[in-house]
């Protein structure tokens, strides 16, 4: 069987990677804008996201639109346009905002790149780990974990080679990022 080529997925942002998850703030699905509509919807946030246009972002628990999707567009602080085709929606409280590799596929992971603006001066962890899709936590995972105080950059690959996971399986990034550094990460996974 021939591999399939490696895809990246970006996030980019300045804020925290858990400040997007609206635990205890609702969110509203609109219609897309001019110039992507039909093919956009509006998420508007009660709380700052601090992501930027040319990331992914990834929902879950919603009615309509678990998955992840490119950020198009970043209007304000608490706006993102993403391309999707709009159904109305009203998003909960536990519904969730998250940087996740999640292709909804059996897929290999072959680790990811970092770079922040300027080195990380607040000790803190950044940390991967596998949201197994057994429906229970007694599979999930840390896959990786770094104190992110210094660091500036980061490439890091598994040293035995790429990772398999299931089509359920997740991979959830996070880091406080108290200091709001400008972050890139760029997830390197492949189907199989």
């Amino acid at each position: 069987m021939k591999e399939q080529p490696w895809n990246v997925l970006p996030f980019r942002g300045t804020g925290s990677w858990d400040g997007i998850t609206h635990k205890s703030a609702t969110a509203v699905i609109d219609n897309g804008v001019v110039p992507y509509w039909p093919h956009s919807v509006r998420l508007t946030t009660a709380a700052a996201h601090n992501l930027v246009a040319g990331g992914a972002i990834t929902l879950e628990g919603t009615t309509n639109y678990d998955g992840t999707y490119m950020i198009l567009e970043v209007p304000t602080t608490t706006t993102l346009i993403v391309e999707s085709v709009y159904i109305a929606e009203t998003l909960t409280t536990t519904d969730l905002f998250k940087l996740t590799l999640a292709p909804g596929q059996a897929f290999e992971f072959n680790g990811f790149r970092l770079h922040l603006n300027a080195a990380s001066a607040t000790t803190e962890n950044l940390t991967i780990t596998l949201d197994g899709g057994a429906g229970t936590d007694i599979f999930d995972t840390e896959i990786y974990s770094k104190d992110m105080n210094g660091v500036q950059n980061i490439i890091w690959m598994p040293e035995d080679g790429p990772i398999p996971f299931g089509k359920d399986d997740e991979l959830d990034f996070a880091w406080a990022n108290s200091n709001t550094k400008t972050y890139g990460v760029e997830a390197l996974w492949r189907r199989i």
